[in-house]
């Protein structure tokens, strides 16, 4: 609209109302003066220039500004889309999206549902879950707890116990240190197997390699018995 001599402005009809930054008397209204409130999260508000009469065209947030932040695990944060005022529809991470990862052996992933912002309580594998299997005949498998993600500390059996049981007369029982997963050596005897029942029948020992004691052999032709 023409401006007449002697005026800083005129809108016209819009000369004095708040939408407008010329005044009634046709002055322009001070820099910063708010001509249009925001309307919505996403939107700005527009301050006279000063120097026009006319108030800015609309303006809006950038798509960098979150308008709405992540309220769970399972939530997307919004951000305004630029052109528009409005914040986005609310959203969430979509059916099966991990919101929260193993941390353990024990530990199980939960994944979101595609309706809820919220992950899922924190599950754990079952106590009847081995975690942990025996890596030798002195060691234990160790159990889950069911409570928590690790795996309960590495345990053996204990010192004295039986890991190889005697397969035979000649040999030897192994036990457990105590300390160790690993059962020692296969050993066998070098002791008396079998005793002479008479004055022509010799001892037996065993030969420190075999389980069994060697075949019973009586005294040479000939060997004195008395």
């Amino acid at each position: 609209m023409d401006v007449a001599c002697g005026e800083q402005c005129d809108e016209g009809f819009a000369n004095g109302t708040s939408g407008s930054c010329c005044t009634a008397v046709c002055t322009l209204k001070a820099a910063g003066t708010q001509c249009r409130a925001a309307s919505d999260i996403c939107d700005v508000a527009e301050t006279c220039d000063g120097s026009s009469g006319a108030c800015p065209a609309d303006d809006f947030r950038s798509t960098s500004t979150v308008c709405r932040p992540l309220a769970g695990g399972c939530d997307v944060a919004e951000a305004c889309p630029g052109n528009g005022p409005s914040c986005p529809a609310d959203g969430v991470q979509q059916n099966g999206f991990v919101c929260r990862a193993v941390t353990g052996p024990c530990d199980t992933a939960e994944a979101c549902d595609g309706s809820s912002a919220s992950c899922p309580a924190d599950g754990f594998l079952s106590a009847s879950t081995v975690c942990r299997p025996a890596a030798g005949g002195c060691d234990l498998a160790e159990n889950c707890t069911g409570s928590s993600a690790p795996c309960p500390d590495d345990a053996f059996l204990l010192a004295g116990a039986v890991c190889r049981a005697a397969a035979g007369i000649c040999d030897a029982e192994e036990t457990c240190p105590g300390g160790s997963p690993t059962c020692p050596p296969d050993a066998k005897k070098t002791d008396v197997c079998r005793a002479a029942v008479d004055a022509c029948d010799v001892a037996e020992s065993c030969n420190g390699t075999s389980n069994t004691c060697p075949t019973d052999v009586k005294a040479t032709d000939g060997t004195s018995c008395t």
